[in-house]
Parts: C-alpha cells; sequence; structure tokens
C-alpha cells in the first residue's frame, strides 16, 4: 500500500510540475508573437478571384530614411511568390480580378518611465513638501522607438470594393531588417487568404 501511495503522490507532483512548465511556455511563446488581423468581406466567394494586378499609389513608407525602392520590391516579390504558391496570376490591369495594394506606415513613438534607484521601497518617509511616498530624484526616462504597421489590401476589380485586408504591427527595432521583416509577415498573411 505503501508503494501505491507513493507512486500516485509523486506522479501528482509530476504532472502540477509538468502542467506549469507548460502553462508558462505557452504565455512565453503567445507573448512573442507579433499581431496579424484578417478581415475579409463575408459574402464573398474567394474561388472567384485568380488573377491580380497592382494597384499604384504615390508613397508606402512614411520615413525618408527607409529605402522605398527597396522596401517596394522586397515585399512585392514575396507577395507576388505567395500568391502564385495559393493559384493566383499576375495579368494586365484590365484582365485583372482583383487590385492588390499594400501600405507601410512607421511612426516615431516615445515611451516615458519612472525610474527610481530606491525600487519605491527606499526611502519611504515624507517628501519635504510633506506629502508621503518614494522619493525619486532621478528623472523619468524617454525612450524612442519606431512602430511599423504593414497592411495588404485587395480591391474587386468591378465593385471596387475592398473583399480581403490584412495587417500587422510591431516594433521596428532596426532599418536595416525592415525588408526582411515585411518579406516574412507577407508570406505570413498570404497564407492566411480565404480563411
Amino acid at each position: 500500500m505503501s508503494y501505491q501511495y507513493f507512486f500516485s503522490k509523486n506522479k501528482q507532483e509530476i504532472m502540477k510540475t509538468l502542467f506549469t512548465l507548460l502553462t508558462g511556455l505557452l504565455l512565453l511563446l503567445s507573448g512573442c508573437s507579433p499581431s496579424l488581423w484578417i478581415d475579409q468581406e463575408p459574402n464573398i466567394i474567394f474561388e472567384n478571384y485568380k488573377t491580380y494586378a497592382w494597384n499604384t499609389l504615390e508613397d508606402r513608407v512614411g520615413h525618408t530614411y527607409y529605402n522605398k525602392e527597396n522596401i517596394d520590391e522586397s515585399v512585392k516579390s514575396s507577395i507576388e511568390s505567395s500568391l502564385s504558391k495559393q493559384g493566383f496570376t499576375k495579368v494586365e490591369a484590365d484582365k485583372a480580378n482583383v487590385y492588390l495594394d499594400f501600405h507601410v506606415y512607421i511612426e516615431e513613438n516615445y515611451f516615458q518611465e519612472a525610474y527610481c534607484p530606491t525600487g519605491f521601497y527606499g526611502n519611504l518617509g515624507y517628501q519635504p513638501d510633506l506629502s508621503p511616498g518614494p522619493r525619486c530624484e532621478v528623472p523619468e526616462r524617454q525612450r524612442i522607438y519606431d512602430s511599423g504597421t504593414f497592411v495588404i489590401d485587395m480591391i474587386d476589380k468591378n465593385s471596387g470594393q475592398l473583399v480581403w485586408r490584412a495587417s500587422s504591427f510591431d516594433v521596428v527595432s532596426n532599418p536595416i531588417d525592415l525588408p526582411t521583416i515585411l518579406k516574412k509577415r507577407a508570406r505570413n498573411m498570404i497564407k492566411k487568404y480565404g480563411r
């Protein structure tokens, strides 16, 4: 009897530990995934769309220090190769079922954080103005970062209606990596087409 009790108790501890580790891993992986949203018209039959052409726009990238031509070409080639795997054919604009377009919005954002070297626990007495609370003599730190939104649109040629849109948002840590990031995001977005 003692052997069965020991084995069942040990098994319960192993299961609790395994459950805790798997839950932590799931939370870690969900926090690392980039945001991806798909919006599509509910009454559209996506099997009718098999040919596409590019819609033209003047400016696709907000910042001037990003290489716009490099971004445009790398993103277009990634979208075209992903669409060909989905059974699409690139044709002239007058023969296309849908027009494709993409937009890259990059903006500078600011993040302010309070920095208190005492950890909000030191010097818990009153301030010089007799208000209670921690004393932080170091000013707030302000961090500047670039955030980017990448959007792919699919527009019906006959109706002019937007039938499918995919968008993704992420922090751009290095402008040199932007074409590589956008190519990967474009492939992931096109994989979600029609689902």
